[in-house]
């Protein structure tokens, strides 16, 4: 029996699929089968059921998937002994709508004597799960819209992955100074003539209507003229021409650079700021210092 046996049988439980498993380890979908059928043959006892929803575990497959989840932990722990002797890595993604740049720089701040190694890197959600999934990531940081909470917690649950919730926050709609709005009847704001930014590969942009170039959001229908892949560059936009942008924003965070953005609130509490994480794996020392520092921050009894 070796290491690649148990990561197969465990990747194919938590994917309930030859394929995705396969995708998730970098091989093939016949050296998964193999890896199985190796593993059943040494154990001499049948593993895996074959359902219309997808491979489920034996009774036996169940109580051998939680020894072999807690041997796989453990030989993270032990490949990671080494490294951490001498420095300690932390490795964190998040949203392409999460603005936390100064928070970041706060952050490290506080740690620049220490020996870490910090990677913070942007990237759409689905693409997090899946490398979060695979533990590339200690966690990821991310804005949810409750609407589509349901969807959300079936998408994690699919790649093993759970949300824990730091914070709800505020939906608002971003404007530069000098665009003048007024209100009307059936609507928040006249938006009739006004540019959008739309920020894609966030929770946000699933309202998108493409053939229409409309985004949906507060019974409010406008179009979008630029689509960018961060927060930072969408919010540049609006700060410097007279686009509008609408999205979430942790209600005690104010960025100090935006000085020619007016903040309109949309909708209170519409939204959750929080942290994805593997189901059943601890965070890690660092990791959990800088989750206690969002959570401190952030975190709704200091709102």
């Amino acid at each position: 029996m070796d290491i690649r046996q148990l990561q197969a049988f465990v990747y194919v439980i938590d994917t309930g699929s030859f394929n995705d498993a396969a995708k998730n380890l970098f091989v093939s979908v016949s050296q998964i089968s193999k890896r199985i059928k190796s593993l059943k043959e040494e154990l001499s006892c049948k593993l895996l059921d074959r359902k219309k929803s997808g491979i489920i575990p034996t009774s036996d497959g169940i109580k051998i998937y939680t020894h072999a989840v807690n041997i796989l932990n453990e030989m993270i722990g032990i490949e990671s002994f080494g490294k951490i002797q001498n420095k300690k890595n932390l490795n964190i993604v998040f949203g392409n709508n999460v603005d936390l740049g100064e928070v970041f720089f706060d952050y490290l701040a506080q740690k620049k004597d220490d020996t870490s190694v910090c990677k913070f890197i942007r990237t759409d959600m689905i693409r997090a799960c899946g490398d979060l999934h695979t533990r590339k990531y200690d966690f990821g940081i991310f804005f949810f819209d409750k609407k589509n909470k349901i969807s959300i917690e079936n998408k994690l649950k699919d790649y093993s992955l759970e949300f824990i919730k730091i914070s709800s926050v505020n939906k608002y709609l971003f404007t530069n100074k000098k665009i003048i709005l007024s209100k009307e009847k059936g609507f928040y704001f006249n938006l009739d003539g006004i540019d959008f930014v739309k920020v894609s590969g966030t929770d946000m942009s699933t309202a998108v209507n493409n053939n229409k170039r409309t985004l949906d959001i507060s019974n409010m229908s406008y179009n979008y003229g630029v689509e960018t892949n961060s927060v930072e560059s969408a919010l540049q936009i609006v700060n410097e021409l007279q686009y509008a942008y609408v999205d979430f924003q942790l209600n005690n965070f104010e960025p100090l650079k935006y000085r020619h953005i007016r903040k309109n609130i949309i909708e209170i509490c519409c939204g959750e700021f929080g942290i994805i994480k593997r189901n059943n794996l601890d965070l890690s020392n660092e990791a959990k210092e800088l989750y206690t520092y969002l959570n401190n921050k952030f975190g709704e009894k200091n709102e």
